[in-house]
């Protein structure tokens, strides 16, 4: 009995990562990710959740199960690299340092809960439960991610304002034009300027607040007599634009 369950666990376990990944895009994919922690535990809660089920199934061996979770996870970037056709850049190291991390995080406690709770000999039915909580907790939570969303985008239009509002008095106190150094903007709170390093610039013209992507651009000159301020979403979305004449946009493009 113990032999016959080990294929079907390793073929499980190679699967649940996709499992996971498309439960979550079908209500809404992975927005709001980046920009909160509190919804990065509830995706990790999920993914527990949907392995948990797997595990009590009793053709399913936990430990077998648990441990090819964590490997399917650590090579998951190394699969869509594949697929892609894409190249690793900067921050492939990075992707696989996270993904195996992911891996052990939901592998490791669900062999070791999905053994102890099989040892209660608990109803066939059992798997239901957190398959159904799964199901729940990740429609619920999109729903609130893009309530969060849509709040953060209504905010981000008053950030946008007060900005080129603070463009505009630094213009008029110094009388040599604008600035695209964001620290050099007096009366603005909550927003972290740091300097384009992939560009290679010194101004501190990138800035993150609202789960947006703030950018400063200026015109070529050595006093700028015109801005823009683009505001992206830090999980993917539509970019917003506001220039220095106050008219909005939305760029095609996002970058």
């Amino acid at each position: 009995m113990w032999s016959e369950r080990i294929p079907l666990s390793i073929l499980a376990g190679v699967l649940t990562p996709f499992v996971i990944f498309g439960l979550n895009a079908a209500f809404g994919g992975f927005a709001g990710l980046s920009s909160s922690s509190g919804l990065r535990l509830v995706y990790v809660v999920t993914a527990l959740l949907v392995a948990l089920a797997v595990s009590l199934w009793r053709p399913i061996s936990p430990w077998a199960y648990g441990v090819t979770v964590c490997v399917a996870f650590g090579l998951v970037p190394f699969v869509a690299v594949t697929v892609t056709h894409s190249q690793w850049g900067n921050l492939g190291g990075l992707a696989i340092f996270f993904a195996i991390g992911f891996g052990l995080l939901v592998g490791v406690p669900v062999a070791v809960i999905g053994s102890l709770l099989r040892l209660l000999r608990l109803p066939r039915w059992t798997p239901i439960a957190p398959a159904g909580a799964a199901l729940c907790l990740s429609a619920l939570t999109q729903v609130m991610t893009r309530a969060e969303v849509s709040d953060q985008s209504i905010r981000i239009i008053s950030v946008l304002k007060e900005i080129r509002q603070a463009e505009i008095a630094y213009a008029a106190g110094n009388g040599r034009g604008y600035t695209c150094n964001g620290p050099d903007l007096r009366g603005l709170t909550g927003i972290e300027w740091r300097a384009n390093t992939a560009l290679g610039t010194l101004e501190k013209n990138v800035g993150q607040t609202e789960g947006h992507w703030i950018f400063l651009q200026c015109d070529a000159s050595a006093h700028p007599k015109s801005f823009n301020i683009r505001a992206i979403p830090s999980g993917g979305g539509a970019e917003i634009a506001l220039d220095s004449a106050g008219h909005f946009s939305r760029p095609s493009r996002s970058r």
